[in-house]
């Protein structure tokens, strides 16, 4: 589905900011770059919504994998944002309140994601968390936690991505 926003072009998740007047020139570029249009997006593949786009919170020490979580989940319809440690993102989440999901590797340095759950619960028993690692999470405590968080291996696949946004659906 591609659709115009404001004074750019969104498909499939891609923002086109270039001046492209029709869908028609639109599906050439996309076909030249993607090697195929892609189709329109199903019920299914769509990311859940609640008056608008789901807004998740990616933390991370670890900028790469920061910006490759962030990158799916655009991909995906998803707006995406970024800290880099547990504090920026308890001081996000005090100062920007909002986000659908806070989405937290395990393995970071002073508070781990284990304890920023934790945190975040305190605070906020209604914001959803997802856990990810490519650890054994046993090893964080997270059996202890209450209610027990999801937790996804790394490195995060596309289909397992979307699966875990349909489970926190906000429906």
């Amino acid at each position: 589905m591609i659709e115009k926003k404001r004074d750019f072009l969104v498909c499939a998740g891609l923002e086109l900011r270039a001046e492209i007047r029709s869908s028609e020139v639109l599906e050439q570029v996309l076909e030249q770059v993607l090697g195929q249009v892609p189709s329109q997006v199903s019920e299914q593949e769509k990311a859940p919504e609640d008056n608008g786009q789901m807004r998740v919170l990616v933390v991370d020490d670890d900028p790469r994998v920061r910006e490759t979580v962030c990158r799916l989940l655009r991909s995906i319809g998803v707006i995406a944002e970024d800290a880099e440690d547990a504090a920026a993102c308890l001081q996000r989440l005090s100062l920007e309140p909002g986000f659908d999901l806070v989405l937290t590797d395990l393995a970071m340095p002073k508070m781990d994601g284990a304890e920023l759950y934790a945190a975040i619960a305190t605070r906020d028993s209604e914001q959803k968390v997802i856990l990810m690692s490519g650890q054994d999470a046993a090893h964080f405590g997270v059996d202890q936690l209450t209610p027990k968080p999801l937790v996804l291996r790394k490195p995060i696949v596309l289909d397992q991505l979307r699966q875990a946004l349909h489970g926190t659906s906000l429906a």
